[in-house]
């Protein structure tokens, strides 16, 4: 699928921007897909700043992760750090 003005697309879209666009999305599906994205090597960069915990818990403090958190705590994982000068999670 690519949007009308051309700025992302789904699946593997080289040298574009991917996005996961699921009708029968599930966590496991998504967490699958962020590892995929993680050991393809493509630039990971979030709409949602991952450095505000309104992003990462459900009500902001702690406790139950939001699905943006999910995504922090697998990226997280793999042996990625959020660096926010280049707005991207890069692998140490």
């Amino acid at each position: 699928v690519q949007a009308p003005n051309k700025l992302y697309g789904t699946g593997i879209n080289l040298s574009g921007l991917n996005l996961l666009n699921l009708s029968d999305w599930t966590w496991e599906a998504n967490k699958n897909w962020v590892i995929e994205t993680a050991n393809r090597g493509d630039i990971i960069r979030f709409i949602s700043d991952p450095a505000d915990l309104r992003n990462i818990y459900r009500n902001g403090i702690n406790g139950e992760k939001t699905t943006t958190g999910l995504e922090v705590a697998v990226l997280d994982s793999l042996g990625f750090d959020w660096n926010p000068t280049l707005h991207q999670f890069i692998k140490n």
